[in-house]
């Protein structure tokens, strides 16, 4: 047989294919600039185009954490556009959290690395939104989470406390999907061992001190270094989920008075704590009498971020990016009996983080931002209803087997998302 009629041929053509189109798009969108370049990041890299290295560690000009400051600096000292630089820093881990993500799924599938996935987990709208057009970072701590998931899910626990903890050292958002951690703790695999093992959570946080000890050498404060983590959110004053899509509770506003706004706050996140509680519970609970499947670790992973961040207040959308992607691996691994559920999870994260992303960029007043406000209002909350449905049916009000399940979706897997 011919080579270019082999499958061989047609799997590099029509990767080629598709990683050239995801390719085309981002260099279409380089040249695209944002309130948020204009007004920040833009003005952080010419500040410290003026000053020097050590001064620039110190500077408090920026609310990003220190490892991502890190780079604008160094952007600061090339004559290269620092719009550009900027994209192409998002994009790189854009490319290695796809490459996580297909890990993810070849070893849930027991299949070999799937590059035609690949190039088409490129072309998500909320990858080309977010790094190619918006050139936010969401892509770099996402990497480092996906990643330590799959050394998770390989029972690799060093490696996946060292990645967890990268994560949180690039962005504190990254601890949303932190709660199932305690799940990877306590749960066994089909040969007794866990996922995560204790004596290496002490690993987590070292990541996270180090890389902002820097500036703390450099002479920046020490509170003023780690407490660039909270100051965003002191900047964001609303209880929305996003600040570009109200939520159906969203009963305060930044405009509300500060102890009325404070109180409704404080509620929201007690809620999201028992909230919390809620699932963890009855997952550990689960977990200690059957072996969970790793494609139920995803569905929680998925669960327990979207679910949280649907109730907590002072959010943003781009938050939602991980479980998105999660919600993709869920789709690609399920059985012919699993896959409508897990469709519904990702096709509703995925209109709405989309719809929200459109909606930042439309003008004000147009019909078309409407409806994206509308659409995302109705995504996300079909979304935490269903999924929060089926984990009460799966894990609350049905007995867990005593079985062992093995990783390929035994015959009895068939209830899990179903």
């Amino acid at each position: 047989m011919p080579f270019w009629k082999s499958q061989k041929f047609r799997t590099i053509a029509i990767t080629t294919a598709l990683i050239c189109f995801s390719i085309a798009l981002r260099i279409l969108s380089a040249g695209v600039k944002t309130d948020d370049y204009d007004t920040y990041l833009h003005v952080w890299v010419e500040s410290y185009r003026h000053q020097s290295v050590g001064v620039a560690l110190r500077s408090t000009i920026s609310d990003y954490p220190p490892i991502y400051n890190y780079f604008l600096i160094l952007f600061s000292r090339m004559p290269i556009f620092d719009l550009y630089l900027i994209k192409i820093l998002s994009q790189i881990f854009e490319v290695l959290s796809a490459f996580a993500l297909c890990m993810i799924i070849a070893k849930l599938k027991r299949q070999k690395f799937s590059w035609i996935l690949f190039g088409l987990v490129l072309l998500f709208p909320a990858f080309l939104l977010d790094s190619a057009v918006w050139g936010q970072c969401d892509a770099i701590y996402t990497f480092f989470v996906l990643i330590g998931l799959y050394f998770a899910i390989t029972k690799r626990s060093f490696k996946a406390c060292l990645f967890l903890g990268l994560g949180l050292a690039v962005k504190l958002q990254a601890i949303l999907s932190f709660p199932i951690l305690l799940v990877l703790l306590l749960a066994k695999t089909d040969d007794g061992r866990r996922y995560v093992n204790w004596k290496h959570l002490f690993i987590i946080p070292m990541p996270f001190f180090v890389l902002n000890c820097v500036p703390i050498f450099a002479g920046k404060n020490v509170f003023t270094t780690f407490g660039v983590y909270l100051k965003q959110a002191n900047e964001h004053r609303y209880l929305s989920f996003v600040t570009n899509i109200p939520k159906i509770f969203a009963v305060a506003t930044k405009n509300s008075p500060t102890l009325i706004f404070n109180l409704v706050v404080i509620f929201f996140v007690m809620l999201t704590v028992a909230w919390l509680s809620f699932v963890l519970f009855y997952a550990i609970k689960t977990a200690r009498k059957r072996v969970l499947l790793v494609h139920e670790l995803v569905f929680l992973t998925i669960l327990t971020v979207g679910g949280a961040l649907f109730i907590m207040p002072l959010m943003h959308e781009r938050f939602l990016y991980i479980a998105m992607l999660l919600g993709f691996v869920l789709v690609y691994t399920s059985t012919p009996n699993q896959v409508r559920g897990s469709m519904v999870i990702f096709l509703t994260l995925g209109f709405a983080i989309t719809a929200m992303f459109v909606y930042y960029f439309l003008q004000p007043g147009w019909w078309l931002k409407i409806l994206c406000f509308v659409i995302a209002a109705i995504s996300y909350t079909a979304f935490f209803l269903f999924a929060n449905y089926k984990f009460v049916m799966n894990y609350y009000l049905t007995k867990p087997n005593n079985h062992v399940n093995n990783l390929n979706h035994g015959e009895d897997d068939n209830q899990i998302l179903g």
